[in-house]
């Protein structure tokens, strides 16, 4: 909560929103997708190459930036109201928890959660912090997590 006297943006209303999970979304393991993310990358290691001769069903070594190019779920039915209407990325970490090979034709499927709702003092005002953590899984599997940081000045 914010210091005694000031603006306090806060409500119980909105800490109320930990804890709300998005519906998952689901995305196909494809070969020219994860091609394109290595290409980006100018990487031509030879640990590739393997992905390059690979068919559909073929399990693959996926680049961990792989997991960027997959987009996370809108929580739409979440709606923070704060008299803050910029909003600045706070910062991304990521946390892989198994090897990165992927079988092609298989899915990515990603689950947005609310973590924490913060509030700190900033010196224009309030500023309220949410963390999200993305959560991806593969046949029930996480494979990785990503905690989001979103700021609202």
């Amino acid at each position: 909560m914010a210091d005694a006297g000031k603006t306090t943006v806060l409500t119980k209303e909105i800490r109320s929103l930990i804890g709300i999970e998005s519906e998952p979304l689901s995305w196909p393991v494809e070969r020219g997708a994860i091609l394109k993310v290595l290409r980006a990358l100018q990487d031509n290691s030879p640990l590739w190459k393997e992905l390059e001769v690979s068919g559909t069903g073929a399990t693959v070594p996926v680049p961990p930036a792989y997991f960027m190019s997959v987009r996370a779920p809108e929580m739409r039915n979440v709606k923070i109201d704060v008299p803050l209407h910029r909003m600045v990325a706070g910062g991304e970490e990521w946390q892989f928890l198994a090897p990165l090979r992927l079988k092609l034709g298989s899915n990515i499927t990603v689950k947005r959660k609310i973590k924490d709702i913060l509030e700190k003092q900033g010196s224009k005002g309030p500023m309220l912090l949410t963390i999200c953590e993305d959560s991806f899984r593969v046949d029930q599997a996480v494979l990785a997590l990503r905690r989001v940081t979103q700021i609202r000045l």
